[in-house]
């Protein structure tokens, strides 16, 4: 929490509203000064030339050489707590200012007046600091505000060149507004009651379906008596009140009130609401630590809070919970929603993230849309005439439109707007250009959202050919790919049901995604990145122009990713099992493939297959022929099994394969080539020295393991009267894998 302030903290409170005091050269040296929070009237970087130009020092850490400690509001903890170990000196900015007035030598300021005389120089006041808060005093800000070019204007007092800081008050919309204005028209307007949240006021919107999921969560799971309710099929989702689940999913795009309504719903259902979001670490290990304590209990004590056995648990942004910090979060979070005792409620952006798919199905699915650019301006005129902002109803409807129809961005565009009008009416022409920014600043959308946008006739009536080719850059990795997938589940407005011309524009469509196919390769193989414009018009511009109409069914994500993936597989496999077999077959990746594979294949798994166990021996024979690893074969049976196709090992019991493969561990053939393996030690091995054992003991058996019998390209001749090996040592015990008896 402290890190978010951090980031979303302000400047100066009341910039240029104090004068700064007149010292002489050097007042401050030998002094070692840290800065932290932030102060009323000057900027931190202010302050630190104020001190670097009287003598002083500044330094980010404070230590045992730190003379004061210059502190703002929303100063750093760390710095205050180490301040008080080490016993330095705190002083706030008033205090700073006062004392670069004490620390003045008398004689130095005495010689600069003689050498400056001027006839309307005051006597300066000895510095005061400012109790009251500065709309108390507007003669100050008069006095500031005035310009120096008058003379009947008080002048401020003057620095010595060498020592002279810049200070930019900045206090002409303190003059013509008053006060500033530090808080957010976000948080200023952020609805009080479920009434207010935009766009969710109807019977089957997704606050309405929260409120009731959640008021009767306690009545069908934790008082529940017999069966809990069904989960319902997927056509009859419309009538589900998600009474079967323990987690409810918000999903939808940001600034349409997620957070707003889940947090709105439980205060009113008088819920106590304990919150994980991004901004938290959320791995599966902490999950366990503190996520299930809060789950699996009726009563709980969060923190200092204590918290009553009516709560909710929130997580917000679960899309986030990716990477080496929150690894395994989603997968312990719905492991920990079976045995939950207190509702949950998750929240994501990205609902068709992948991750988000294996947790929707134990969710009570709930998806938000952007409310109706209606819905918004009639909130948005009543705040208008709150602050008395001048706007036409329809440049106020285009600046909606542009921003997305997000509420928060809105509301940003209209605190904008009232801090920079002079009084006039914005037109339409105005608002079109801050909705041309609100576009380009709006957040990024998702590549399922802009291919709906390629192919749908109704957005393309307010598009130029510039915003089509845009689409493409939202994510121009993907575009062509999804554009590639889909392009044949869209209904074209321009056939009108002839299924000739239907054709004709598959067709179209189909070349020219061929065409950006071709470009696509010169941009990737030729690091020819100028090219990208024109691949946007090919792959999204024209089959969004040919097909543009309606969508049928759900947009697909794209297959080639997948296709690609497995046959990077199978032609690694193939590489390995054409360099194995080179001793005996000799022949290039592409013939191995076309007219050894399936024969091969057929030469080793026969004998399984009519024999049984009897042909084990043959079996691993011909492995052996062949040079080929335990993993070959099941590379090789991967490579040549064909879709629709029974499997050639299906047929063989699992005691077969299971003697097959302790038969091929055993016999360890000799192979023409070098295999890397990463064996691992078991914990038995691994803690056989004692505390108490001599290092000289370890080092024998160390010895022991690079002996010459273990060695994997050589084959140890075994004689009748020779005993089985030991296990471990590295010695084959007829179970694990390869081994070092190869």
């Amino acid at each position: 929490m402290a890190y978010q302030k951090f980031l979303t903290r302000g400047g100066a409170k009341n910039p240029g509203s104090k004068e700064i005091p007149d010292g002489t050269p050097g007042c401050l040296a030998g002094l070692v000064f840290v800065l932290t929070g932030v102060y009323d009237s000057l900027e931190r970087d202010q302050v630190a030339d104020i001190v670097k130009n009287y003598g002083g020092k500044c330094t980010t850490g404070v230590s045992k050489n730190t003379s004061y400690l210059v502190v703002g509001d929303e100063a750093g903890q760390s710095k205050l707590e180490k301040g008080r170990k080490l016993g330095t000196k705190t002083l706030t900015e008033d205090e700073f200012l006062q004392l670069i007035i004490e620390r003045r030598d008398p004689k130095l300021l005495k010689e600069k007046e003689n050498k400056t005389p001027s006839p309307e120089a005051k006597p300066e006041p000895k510095f005061k600091p400012e109790k009251a808060p500065l709309e108390k005093k507007p003669e100050v800000s008069k006095q500031i505000l005035k310009s120096p070019s008058k003379p009947s204007a008080p002048k401020i007092p003057k620095i010595e060149p060498e020592t002279k800081v810049k200070v930019e008050p900045k206090t002409e919309a303190v003059a013509r507004t008053g006060p500033i204005e530090t808080e957010l028209w976000v948080d200023k307007y952020k609805p009080a009651s479920c009434k207010g949240i935009i766009g969710q006021q109807g019977d089957r919107s997704g606050m309405n379906k929260l409120k009731i999921w959640l008021r009767d969560w306690n009545s069908n799971h934790l008082h529940r008596t017999g069966k809990g309710a069904p989960k319902p099929a997927p056509w009859g989702a419309a009538n589900d009140n998600g009474a079967w689940a323990k987690c409810a999913l918000l999903s939808g795009p940001p600034g349409v009130g997620k957070t707003t309504t889940a947090y709105l719903v439980a205060k009113e259902l008088g819920y106590d609401v304990v919150e994980f979001n991004a901004s938290d670490t959320r791995s599966k290990r902490l999950l366990q630590e503190n996520v299930s304590n809060v789950l699996n209990t009726t009563a709980l004590g969060f923190g200092h809070k204590e918290v009553s056995h009516n709560r909710v648990l929130l997580m917000d942004e679960v899309d986030g919970m990716a990477g080496n910090e929150d690894r395994g979060g989603i997968a312990e979070l719905i492991s920990l929603l079976k045995t939950a005792k207190v509702p949950v409620i998750a929240m994501c952006n990205d609902r068709n993230h992948q991750k988000i798919r294996s947790l929707a199905n134990h969710c009570f699915d709930l998806r938000f849309q952007r409310p109706r650019p209606e819905q918004i301006k009639a909130a948005m005129l009543s705040i208008c005439f709150k602050e008395k902002i001048k706007i036409e109803p329809s440049a106020l409807n285009e600046l909606i439109v542009g921003c997305g129809q997000d509420v928060r961005q809105v509301l940003h565009h209209l605190s904008m707007i009232k801090a920079g009008e002079h009084g006039q009416k914005m037109d339409s022409a105005t608002a079109k250009k801050e909705a041309d920014m609100s576009k380009k600043t709006s957040v990024k959308v998702g590549p399922w959202d802009v291919c709906k946008k390629v192919f749908s006739a109704e957005d393309h009536k307010t598009m130029s050919i510039f915003d089509k080719s845009d689409l493409y850059f939202y994510d121009y990795n993907l575009a062509g790919l999804f554009v590639q997938e889909n392009y044949l589940s869209v209904t074209p407005q321009a056939a009108k049901g002839n299924k000739l011309k239907a054709m004709e524009l598959v067709a179209k469509a189909a070349d020219a995604l061929a065409e950006g196919d071709v470009i696509e390769k010169g941009i990737r193989s030729g690091m020819n990145w100028s090219l990208l414009p024109t691949a946007a018009l090919f792959n999204s511009v024209l089959p969004g122009e040919y097909m543009e109409g309606t969508m049928h069914g759900q947009i697909q994500f794209p297959s080639w990713l997948g296709k690609n993936s497995r046959r990077s597989k199978m032609d690694r496999i193939l590489q390995e099992l054409q360099l194995h077999t080179r001793m005996k077959a000799g022949v290039s990746k592409t013939a191995f493939n076309l007219d050894y594979a399936q024969p091969l294949r057929d030469f080793i798994t026969m004998p399984l297959r009519t024999s049984g166990a009897e042909g084990v021996d043959d079996a691993v024979q011909h492995m052996e022929t062949y040079a080929l690893l335990r993993e070959d074969l099941d590379g090789l049976l991967e490579v040549t099994q064909w879709p629709n196709k029974p499997d050639p090992m299906k047929n063989v019991d699992s005691k077969t394969k299971a003697a097959f493969t302790r038969k091929y561990n055993k016999d360890g053939a000799l192979l023409p080539y070098s295999v890397t393996q990463n064996v691992k030690k078991k914990a038995k091995e691994a803690s056989d020295t004692l505390p108490g054992e001599d290092d000289e003991e370890a080092g024998e058996e160390e010895a022991e393991d690079e002996s010459i019998e273990a060695d994997a390209n050589i084959k140890v001749k075994k004689h009748k009267t020779e005993k089985p090996a030991a296990k471990g040592k590295g010695k084959n015990d007829g179970k694990g894998g390869k081994g070092k008896a190869k």
